[in-house]
């Protein structure tokens, strides 16, 4: 027979009890499960009729090549009061059951051995070996339990482990058999089996382990016995993937200190913390962990939440609430706004007062009429203290299913939502109603080099009168004329009182580019289309600026056509000019405004008069067309024929004069400092003033250029008023530096003229506001030289000045 140490390596490999480690793939056990075996034997009582030898099933099967397998003898020895179920015979290496029937509570077994070896004992009782290459006899131990000292067996570590095969005590001088099932979250690391008491020791014990399965034996002491299990924690992946988690930390069992789990794993056990936040969108209340379902909601005014980690991989999501901002709704008197969003079933649902930031709103504005429509549709909140964000909702008009629309801003304000109204029956009829599309003209361009849709100068005009031009919004406070040509007066943005202005007709507006004024040297001229849905390319433009920027003659076409003309002079003043917006050009030459030599009446359109008559000189164009005053041709009179240009110069054989019509009817020609006021008649004229000059200076201004110290040119100019006053000027560029603003408002600049040198000596004041003295000296060719410096900046000492 084999040695008994052989047999307890082949008893223990086929023990039906297992020691379990982490079924979770990242844990490892260093013990694996095994299952228990089921009963293979019967009662030894029994066993002569119950039990076929080995033989003589071998001889009832088909024939084999193989040889026959032993068959050994089993055998057994069990005191009174103890029957044993068991096979007769086995083979080598086969498991054999026994099963023991005794009164449990007056016997308890002390130990069942197959030769000396301890058998196995599994979890229903059953002892167990594996049939060594001999015959084997089964002795059984047992004892009267009032004769025998019962011991607790007591697992100290049942959070770590469950003792399988061991019941919660066993008698003293007894054959203790377990195997371990670790708990998931335990990685087995070793074993101590003690009797404690007043004085504690260790309890031998062995270890085997076949086939990676560990088993445990040892002899119960005379005293309680207590078992402790050591293992390490397994770590198990911790996935998480949202904006609403900023981090997790994780702090193991018996530790006080947490870390990152930044690779993502966390130790079984430990107290797990996801730290949270809110989004754009979503306001976090809590996580739940996918896999076990376990919720945990955030306590008031918390950031973080705490769990344990569980004994497998997980993935943690937040809890969340949808992050409505507020919405506020201002109606106005006719009009009503609702707003809705998007529900989860792909239809609109009232917004009830709220919406998530960046969610699309869309609005409905409910009691539009031909006499009522929308004056503005605003979404407005708080920016800042000084400042409030505005959302124009008219901007981008409606969607194909009549709603406007807007991105609910990312603000924890509230955002209003208000409609203003206006009245469509206020300016019904009146001819600026319409879409005006032009440009700014008036600022020394000429000719077709300009776009008459411009975006700055495009607007569109109802019958409420109010409009929106280069982002202003304008109110036309009120009208002269409901039928014709007349002037608006505006109220710009959000003030009460009108300060803005422009001239209008069926056809053209005429103001300064931002209607401050009628005009300026910067204005706007505006076409109303004939059709609202015209393409403004439909529109062109010819115009002339001429007459040193006094006149402007203006001509649209419609595909083509000329549609509309109006003119304004500005030789007057430029902040009244004469202007007509409804003129026909009569060409007496040329065929439009803008050729070299074009000559036309200009006709108002509603008296059918001749306003003016355009015509030009040399090889015409811009620089030199003027607009003749009616008077031109050649007068008889006293002093010679007197010739009339039509455009302000005239001349009395070799004297030229410039000459204006008074309001009297009499016409003035001015010479220097001498004045010739003649009525006209028919071909002829007739004197009837003439004032004599008191010097050759007066009526003229003499002028020069002179450098300063730091080699800057300058432009001095002394204008003769009359026979004592002047006045000295001087520009750098166009820039003027004398006058400024150092003079007294009262400063008086005098001269007087030596009757034997003929020097002029000048009272003036220096670029600091101090009285000085000049003297400038005629030459032989009619100029002056200044004699001093004006100051030491100034140096004009030298400085020639001719008469201009």
């Amino acid at each position: 027979m084999k040695s008994n140490k052989n047999l307890l390596l082949s008893l223990l490999l086929l023990s039906g009890t297992a020691l379990v480690g982490c079924n979770d793939q990242t844990s490892s056990s260093s013990m694996p499960d095994t299952g228990t075996g089921s009963e293979l034997s019967t009662s030894s009582e029994e066993s002569s009729s119950e039990q076929t030898s080995s033989s003589e099933e071998s001889s009832s099967s088909e024939e084999s090549t193989d040889p026959a397998p032993i068959v050994y003898d089993i055998t057994v020895a069990a005191e009174e009061g103890v029957t044993a179920t068991v096979n007769q015979t086995a083979e080598e290496g086969e498991v054999v059951h026994i099963t023991l029937a005794y009164d449990e509570e007056a016997l308890t077994i002390l130990s069942v051995k197959a030769n000396d070896v301890v058998c196995g004992r599994d979890e229903s009782g059953v002892y167990y070996f594996q049939m060594p290459a001999e015959d084997v006899n089964i002795a059984i131990e047992s004892a009267p339990i009032e004769q025998v000292a019962m011991r607790s067996v007591t697992n100290t570590t049942s959070e770590i482990a469950d003792l399988v095969g061991v019941g919660e005590e066993a008698a003293v001088g007894s054959t203790v058999t377990f195997a371990l099932m670790m708990k998931p979250g335990f990685n087995y690391t070793g074993l101590t089996v003690e009797r404690f008491g007043f004085v504690s020791e260790v309890v031998e014990h062995e270890t085997v382990e076949i086939e990676g399965k560990t088993y445990f034996t040892f002899v119960m002491p005379n005293g309680d016995v207590r078992i402790t299990v050591t293992a390490t924690r397994s770590s198990f992946a911790l996935d998480f993937d949202s904006d609403l988690i900023t981090n997790v930390y994780s702090t193991p069992v018996g530790e006080t200190y947490e870390t990152s789990c930044r690779n993502n794993i966390a130790e079984y056990g430990a107290t797990v913390r996801v730290v949270l936040r809110n989004s754009l969108t979503e306001i976090a209340t809590g996580i739940r962990v996918v896999e076990t379902g376990q919720v945990v909601m955030l306590e008031d005014g918390e950031n973080s939440v705490t769990f344990i980690m569980p004994a497998r991989d997980i993935t943690i999501v937040p809890v969340a609430d949808a992050y409505y901002r507020t919405l506020e709704i201002v109606n106005s008197e006719h009009l009503t706004v609702t707003a809705y969003t998007m529900g989860e079933d792909g239809t609109l649902e009232e917004a009830d007062g709220k919406a998530v930031a960046n969610e699309t709103v869309y609005v409905k504005v409910d009691g539009i009429t031909e006499d009522i429509g929308i004056n503005t549709l605003l979404a407005t909140y708080p920016y800042s203290a000084y400042y409030d964000e505005e959302i124009d909702l008219l901007e981008d008009g409606v969607d194909e299913n009549g709603y406007y629309t807007f991105p609910m801003p990312v603000t924890d304000e509230t955002v209003t939502i208000t409609v203003t109204e206006k009245n469509l029956t206020l300016y019904a009829g009146y001819p600026f109603v319409g879409s005006w599309i032009g440009d700014n003209l008036y600022n020394g361009k000429t000719g077709t080099d300009v776009s008459v849709g411009t975006s700055n100068y495009s607007f569109d005009i109802d019958a409420s009168g109010i409009f929106v031009k280069s982002g202003t919004t304008y109110t036309i406070d009120s009208a002269t004329n409901a039928e014709g040509p007349g002037v608006a007066n505006l109220i710009e943005g959000n003030d009460t009182e009108p300060t803005k202005v422009f001239a209008y007709s069926d056809k053209i507006i005429f103001s300064q580019y931002s209607f401050n004024n009628l005009t300026s040297n910067d204005n706007i001229w505006a076409v109303k289309k004939l059709n609202a849905d015209d393409e403004n390319s439909l529109y062109t433009v010819d115009y002339e600026i001429f007459g040193d920027n006094h006149y402007i003659a203006i001509q649209y076409y419609r595909d083509g056509e000329p549609y509309a003309a109006g003119f304004a002079d500005y030789s007057g003043n430029y902040l009244d000019p004469n202007y007509c917006l409804d003129v026909t050009f009569e060409f007496t030459s040329g065929a439009k405004v803008t050729d070299a030599t074009a000559a036309y009446k200009v006709i108002d359109n509603a008296t059918d008069e001749v306003l003016c008559e355009v015509g030009y000189s040399g090889t015409g164009g811009q620089g030199n067309r003027f607009v003749l005053d009616g008077l031109q041709g050649t007068y008889a009179g006293e002093k010679g024929d007197l010739v009339l240009d039509g455009t302000g110069t005239a001349t009395i054989g070799e004297q030229v004069y410039s000459y204006s019509l008074g309001e009297d009817g009499n016409l003035t020609l001015i010479q220097g400092g001498t004045t010739i006021v003649v009525t006209l008649g028919d071909a002829v004229y007739t004197v009837v003033s003439e004032t004599e000059a008191e010097n050759d200076y007066i009526g003229y201004t003499f002028s020069g250029e002179f450098t300063d110290s730091d080699g800057s040119t300058y432009s001095m100019a002394i204008a003769f008023v009359d026979a004592t006053h002047a006045e000295l000027t001087v520009h750098w560029g166009y820039t003027q530096m004398i006058p400024n603003s150092s003079w007294d408002e009262a400063a008086e600049q005098t001269y007087t003229i030596n009757a034997d040198t003929g020097v002029i000596t000048l009272n003036t004041y220096d670029n600091s506001g101090n009285p000085i003295t000049l003297t400038l000296t005629p030459g032989t060719d009619g100029s002056l030289t200044v004699n001093e410096d004006i100051s030491w900046i100034y140096a004009t000492a030298g400085t020639v000045l001719t008469r201009e």
